[in-house]
């Protein structure tokens, strides 16, 4: 067996340290992280072509409570659990009077897990775009792996319904039935993918246990398209970027669409808008560097401010004993240490100096751009944060799950839905919601 692949599977933390290390390195290479980011499945299909029972076996062995194990095993495509796309108002089978019991409950202040279990229906905010969700079984739905197998290689696309026994979702979104179906080449990037504008659904086939979990993630998204869901998209849609100026930029381009794009406030979310995208082409060094200069300004003024101190100028020592006090009260472990460090004289320069940054606007501003463009998040990321991506992430896991279970096993529980999709809850970035071009596919 490979020794990576081995790796994986007996030593996950090893690994998952390896990869850490790594990351820094791999983060400056966007181009090429997402295949990073799969070269474990490609280990999994070596193995599995020789060796497919031991490693399906070995597999099963990553779906752990352990978080690196979780991380690991969603890096490598595969699903956590052995239940069901999640649908909405718009499928033909929609259980409307439900979903107005749904609504009833939670004005009685009903949990939102609890008003799942007993109507089936995740009400609006639970997901975070303001659409209500209900649950499909894909439990019963099967695969016609040996067609798909065939095709790979080939051009050749053919009906969903040849590939894909689904009579449930097909009932509730008859439409699906006009996407063509083909096989991703072995060596393909990625594992699967829906084209909104085509209607073609490719899989890759080369990992035989994993082919129904990929083509449910892949409808998921083409249900998105059809109810107006937060979609997915792919990880060239992002520049590297701090999380909390990503969700301001989504609350801005919400905003613009409410207002007059000539009024007042249509160009302040512009002129905002087009600084965050300014602070983020900067390079993380260019901010230091920006920094560090605005630093040795103030340490050069500070000493002027103590060496006139000393000099007995009254203004002078009255600006250093007001930082030396200030530092005291609203930081004392750095002014204790500071204390220590540094001669009384020293103590009076670094304490003016750091009066003097707390009171330059632009220098906190310069600070806190260096500190965001640090933890700036990798186009992966960010677009692992997307929450059709994380909705569809959510329906592999639960691709086998019995209807029974569905109702009991809450979706968008914090916990559950972190160790499912590999993020947060809250942390998800949100797109406007739109059918254009599938609608324009589907002929609606």
């Amino acid at each position: 067996m490979n020794a990576l692949w081995q790796q994986i599977l007996q030593a996950p933390d090893e690994l998952g340290q390896n990869l850490e290390n790594s990351w820094d390195t791999v983060r400056q290479i966007p181009n090429n992280l997402y295949r990073f980011i799969n070269d474990p499945v490609g280990y999994g299909k070596q193995v599995l072509a020789t060796a497919n029972t031991q490693a399906g076996q070995a597999l099963q062995n990553l779906r752990s409570s352990d978080p690196r194990r979780q991380m690991m095993a969603g890096m490598a495509g595969l699903s956590f659990a052995p239940a069901g796309i999640f649908a909405g108002p718009e499928a033909a089978t929609a259980d409307l009077a439900q979903l107005a019991q749904a609504h009833a409950l939670a004005r009685e202040g009903v949990a939102p897990a609890s008003i799942w279990g007993r109507t089936g229906w995740a009400l609006p905010g639970t997901a975070g775009d303001l659409k209500p969700r209900f649950e499909i079984p894909d439990q019963p739905a099967q695969v016609n792996i040996a067609k798909l197998q065939a095709m790979q290689g080939s051009p050749e696309t053919v009906p969903l319904s040849e590939v894909l026994n689904h009579p449930e979702l097909l009932k509730a979104y008859p439409q699906l039935g006009k996407i063509q179906v083909g096989a991703l080449p072995e060596n393909a990037p990625n594992r699967g993918q829906f084209n909104t504008k085509t209607g073609r659904l490719m899989v890759d086939p080369s990992l035989p246990n994993y082919i129904k979990p990929l083509m449910l993630h892949e409808l998921q998204h083409a249900v998105q398209g059809i109810e107006r869901t937060s979609p997915g998209g792919n990880p060239g849609m992002f520049e590297p970027m701090h999380l909390d100026d990503l969700k301001r930029l989504m609350q801005i381009n919400e905003q613009l669409q409410m207002v007059h794009p000539e009024s007042p406030t249509a160009a302040q979310l512009r002129a905002e808008r087009d600084g965050i995208f300014a602070d983020t082409s900067i390079p993380v060094n260019e901010h230091a560097e920006r920094v560090s200069k605005m630093r040795a300004q103030h340490d050069q003024e500070a000493r002027t401010y103590v060496d006139h101190a000393n000099r007995g100028h009254p203004e002078a020592q009255a600006y250093v004993d007001g930082a030396v006090n200030a530092l005291r009260e609203q930081d004392p472990a750095t002014y204790a240490q500071w204390s220590q460090q540094l001669t009384p004289k020293g103590l009076q320069e670094r304490a003016a100096s750091w009066r003097l940054a707390q009171e330059n606007p632009s220098f906190v501003k310069a600070l806190n751009a260096w500190q965001k463009a640090r933890a700036r998040l990798s186009p992966t990321d960010q677009y692992r944060r997307l929450g059709g991506e994380a909705e569809s992430r959510l329906v592999e896991s639960r691709a086998n799950l019995p209807p029974a279970a569905s109702r009991a096993a809450y979706p968008y529980h914090p916990e559950v839905f972190k160790q499912k999709t590999g993020v947060p809850i809250q942390e998800l970035i949100h797109l406007p919601g739109s059918r254009n071009s599938l609608a324009a596919f589907l002929g609606q």
